[in-house]
């Protein structure tokens, strides 16, 4: 503490002092002229007798003490409350001592700006002369503002509209509209406690959804456009990736629900362009192809339900709107589905299905072929549209279906070779027991009974067996997809494909590190 400090702490002690002995000494003359007011009452003598002796007093204190309440102005023998005086005089006290402790606050606060404005001196008139200086100076106090206090808060009253109906017809129907209403309250407090505004923003709900369906996660990209459309169900752009989701999942009556839902809502924007009411040619190309979009998808989904006129006609709708060659090759394979196939024309267009990445199509064209009696097809072509269905499952993410499809396949084939009724084709974790299971098919491949209808016997079992081995390890079955590899292996082996060998053992190397990682 520097000397200046302590010099002005010590003033402030004596201020307050000071202040103390003055107001003590005040309260004992008063408390005198009190009792001296009291022996002249008591004497019968004038209650005026004594105020030449009180002013000469009140002169000598100074004129700083208050005179207090004459006898008068209460009555003869009314005794004045010392308590409440003495809390009147602390009260004065108080505020005396506040004053002077602010007092002398302050005169610190002036004398430290007084030495530090002397200290900074030298270096402001440096500064002025070099710009350098004045950066290194110390910025001035930045004068606090008070803020005022807050507001008293009042009370609101409110009047709520009575729930109770005077006779029945209205009280049931003011039942339901309660009843209604606080559904929807629920529902928007859920959306309300949502910690993200993508909970809440069906824009953010359909990107998000967006991102799953591009990742595969269809269960999720369902959830979020769900979301979306309790939130606002008239949003065309939800409801078409909905039924694109829909449609991959299978749920073709939801997906051609949405699909109708989504052209009632464009047809007035379409009938515009259609008649020419559209001036912007972005526009009406941008509500063109979502149109055309909406219908083909819907044919799809009324394709899958066997509901085929329906499905021609939107096929129409589209290509009308936005030819394609993708357009007339859908409408043409629909018009010649009328007509009976054989069961080359039909693992035909489940390949081409295939190849256009369309599963569900290919799995309705492979059907059709498994489907036929036995007399009608042989258990080659039946095993190819079995290798078929199994890659459809597999796009669809129904592993479980792909690996039984599969495993039938393979069944037909080795049952064919042996001849034995009983065979045993299941997957298995012994690498050298599956290589013995599928020994038999390692000669497969002859002109004569290894081709039928184009078809080759040694590329339908490899497809078999290595969709097989995917679909398991997709399910983390990895110990049964490596034994199902190196069965691939030892086939191509046998026939004298080295390159294809090491593949199919760089799989199994593959999926035996992912079983490692699991048992780790």
């Amino acid at each position: 503490m520097s000397t200046r400090t302590f010099d002005i702490a010590s003033r402030k002690r004596q201020e307050v002092e000071r202040l103390k002995a003055e107001q003590l000494q005040q309260e004992r003359d008063g408390i005198a002229r009190w009792q001296a007011g009291l022996q002249e009452g008591a004497g019968g003598e004038s209650d005026y007798e004594s105020d030449e002796e009180d002013e000469r007093r009140r002169e000598a204190a100074g004129g700083a003490a208050a005179m207090p309440d004459h006898p008068d102005y209460y009555g003869r023998g009314h005794r004045h409350n010392k308590e409440n005086e003495g809390d009147d005089n602390a009260r004065k006290i108080e505020e005396r001592v506040a004053a002077a402790e602010k007092f002398a606050e302050q005169e610190l606060a002036r004398e430290e700006e007084e030495e530090r404005a002397a200290r900074d001196a030298p270096a402001r008139a440096r500064a002025r002369d070099d710009p350098g200086e004045a950066a290194a100076l110390p910025e001035a106090p930045v004068p606090v503002r008070v803020l005022p206090p807050p507001r008293v808060r009042e009370p609101v009253k409110l009047s709520f509209t009575p729930t109770e109906a005077p006779h029945l017809p209205m009280r049931e129907k003011r039942e339901k509209e309660i009843k209604e209403y606080r559904r929807k309250q629920a529902a928007r407090g859920a959306i309300e406690d949502a910690v993200d505004v993508t909970e809440r923003q069906p824009m953010f709900l359909k990107d998000k959804g967006d991102a799953l369906l591009g990742r595969g996660n269809l269960q999720g990209a369902l959830s979020a456009y769900n979301r979306a459309l309790e939130i606002e169900p008239d949003l065309v752009p939800v409801l078409s990736n909905r039924s694109l989701c829909l449609l991959k999942m299978g749920l073709w009556g939801a997906c051609v629900e949405d699909c109708g839902r989504a052209l009632e809502l464009t047809r007035r924007n379409w009938e515009d362009v259609d008649e020419g009411r559209c001036a912007d040619a972005n526009e009406a190309a941008r509500v063109g192809r979502a149109r055309s979009k909406l219908l083909c998808r819907r044919a799809h989904a009324l394709a899958s339900l066997q509901r085929v006129g329906e499905a021609i006609e939107d096929l129409e709708a589209a290509r009308k709107i936005l030819p394609s060659a993708e357009v007339d090759a859908s409408l043409a394979e629909l018009q010649a589905s009328l007509a009976p196939l054989t069961p080359a024309e039909a693992r035909a267009r489940g390949d081409e299905r295939l190849r256009l990445r369309d599963a569900e199509g290919a799995h309705a064209a492979y059907s059709t072929i498994v489907g036929l009696p036995k007399g009608d097809v042989g258990d080659l072509e039946r095993a190819a549209a079995l290798s078929g269905r199994a890659a459809a499952c597999i796009l669809m993410e129904r592993f479980g279906e792909a690996v039984g499809d599969a495993g039938t396949g393979l069944a037909l084939l080795v049952r064919g070779a042996t001849g034995a009724e009983d065979v045993d084709v299941a997957p298995c974790a012994s690498e050298d027991e599956m290589v013995e299971r599928l020994a038999c098919l390692k000669a497969g491949g002859g002109a004569a009974e290894g081709q039928d209808g184009g078809l080759v016997q040694w590329q339908v079992q490899d497809k078999l067996v290595a969709r097989r081995a995917m679909a398991l390890a997709h399910v983390r079955r990895y110990a049964e997809a490596r034994a199902d590899f190196a069965a691939l292996a030892a086939l191509r082996e046998g026939r004298g494909d080295v390159a294809g060998a090491e593949a199919a053992r760089a799989d199994a190397g593959k999926v035996a590190e992912m079983l490692r990682q699991e048992d780790a």
